[in-house]
């Protein structure tokens, strides 16, 4: 059986082909004193596999515009981590994609992060 390591190797030699940056909102004091809110860089350029897993995307239709939502899903290694409500900057062949965390499940081997990514019809 290999060992995680064994197995993290071959995860990266094989399969992480893209990157992914995690930024986090987190709360800050604007110049006046008052609360405010700011998107910090937590983790840069982490190799990763995005995988679109064949399930129908989600519309959502509202007055002003038709919503179309898609859940993938994310593998990367499991020493990082990412939190709910995350963004996720995903460069994958010279394009970026930019998702929002679902959920973190980690596993020895690597982790599988469920995210969205929401887009407008046009």
């Amino acid at each position: 059986m290999p060992t995680p390591s064994q197995l993290n190797n071959l995860l990266s030699k094989y399969m992480y082909h893209d990157n992914v940056t995690v930024c986090r909102q987190t709360n800050t004091i604007d110049d006046e004193g008052a609360d405010d809110y700011a998107v910090q860089e937590i983790y840069s350029d982490i190799p990763c596999k995005l995988y679109q897993s064949g399930k129908p995307f989600t519309v959502q239709n509202t007055d002003r515009q038709v919503d179309i939502i898609t859940d993938l899903k994310l593998f990367l290694p499991p020493q990082y981590d990412v939190l709910p409500n995350d963004i996720l900057k995903i460069s994958r062949n010279e394009q970026e994609i930019l998702l929002n965390v679902v959920k973190s499940f980690k596993y020895k081997s690597h982790q599988e992060v469920t995210v969205k990514r929401k887009d407008e019809a046009r």
